[in-house]
């Protein structure tokens, strides 16, 4: 499990979040609530999300299970508030995981490992 929370300051007039993974099939909510789904070596998602996200705190959680490999998730949430002011959110070292099916205990967190950054190109343009 992968996850950060974050503050919103303001009111979102869009929101798109794009998930990427390597090895994986992963499922994204954000504040509970189902965002999408990955599966292992297709196309990375991207999900109109502004009706899930609020002002003030917001959590997003990525379950990802490895399928042969070493499984790898990167995420981003853009958008724009009121007045044509943009913010994003991306993966890395700032987050923290757990291994799943763990309990709820804020101490099970550990920081999030990078493997740097993601490639250009997806399974099928790679061929």
């Amino acid at each position: 499990v992968l996850a950060t929370t974050f503050q919103l300051e303001g009111r979102l007039t869009e929101a798109a979040l794009r998930v990427g993974s390597d090895f994986c099939r992963a499922e994204i909510t954000l504040n509970g609530e189902l965002a999408g789904e990955v599966e292992a070596y297709e196309d990375h998602l991207v999900a109109e999300v502004r009706t899930l996200l609020r002002q003030g705190e917001n959590r997003i959680e990525v379950r990802a299970s490895a399928v042969g490999g070493p499984a790898a998730v990167v995420v981003q949430l853009d958008g724009s508030l009121e007045g044509g002011r943009p913010w994003s959110i991306r993966s890395g070292t700032d987050w923290v995981a757990r291994a799943a099916g763990r309990g709820g205990d804020d101490d099970d967190w550990s920081p999030a490992a990078s493997f740097g950054a993601p490639a250009s190109l997806s399974w099928r343009e790679a061929g």
